[in-house]
């Protein structure tokens, strides 16, 4: 059983932990940094109005309800994500938003996605890559999905890099435990990235760097204290 897989089989026995992750990720979402990153890459897809879009790993949908409010994109958007809870989740953000026609949610795994091969246009991956066993068996199977001249949009964070501090008299043990459970499973995974799509096939058409300064280590304890 892989990590994720043992955090799945948690959050779906505990109400509250469901709530609280539910929450993290809309918060994390709505971020200015996650809101500005999703309207720079939606505004470089140049999105057309029949595209067939997919959001992987969609969480609460929040990708998928940027792309149906900008209104560019006509069909119907289909967002999958792993877990059943936060696919309902999902669904209620998205009638709170009267979106509930614009977006089809699908409950699947990343590494096997749902439906037969050349479905869509755009396949976008935001913060799924990190959480994963193997990206890159989620990038081929991105591949096998896409149309032949279909587009993918990985957004991703490099948390080998990140530096922690807090407020705590205690040094640094706390702190190293408890990002042991938050952090993601891939934290080098953009590194490696250049290196995996060529692997599976893709072209790099363009890269943006952004940078996160000063995230409160409150939002992660309040997260992984649910673990205990």
């Amino acid at each position: 059983m892989t990590r994720i897989e043992a955090d799945a089989q948690r959050f779906d026995a505990d109400e509250r932990v469901r709530t609280t992750m539910a929450s993290a990720l809309e918060a994390r979402g709505k971020h200015e940094l996650s809101r500005q990153a999703i309207a720079d890459y939606l505004d470089a897809l140049s999105l057309d109005a029949h595209a067939a879009v997919l959001d992987l790993g969609c969480g609460t949908g929040i990708v998928a309800r940027a792309v149906a409010r900008r209104g560019d994109v006509k069909t119907r958007i289909t967002a999958i994500d792993s877990s059943p809870w936060l696919i309902e989740s999902a669904k209620r953000f998205a009638c709170r938003e009267r979106l509930t026609e614009r977006i089809r949610f699908l409950t699947g795994e990343p590494h096997w996605v749902i439906g037969p091969q050349e479905q869509f246009d755009v396949v976008i991956l935001h913060m799924l890559l990190s959480r994963v066993a193997d990206p890159g068996l989620v990038l081929k199977e991105v591949r096998r999905v896409l149309r032949p001249a279909g587009r993918v949009v990985v957004f991703d964070g490099n948390y080998d890099s990140v530096a922690r501090a807090t407020d705590a008299l205690s040094g640094d043990e706390d702190t190293d435990g408890l990002w042991a459970v938050a952090r993601p499973v891939q934290d080098r995974v953009m590194r490696a990235m250049p290196g995996l799509l060529a692997e599976n096939g893709f072209r790099m058409e363009g890269s943006r760097a952004y940078a996160a300064a000063n995230t409160p280590w409150s939002f992660y304890t309040h997260i992984a204290s649910r673990y205990d």
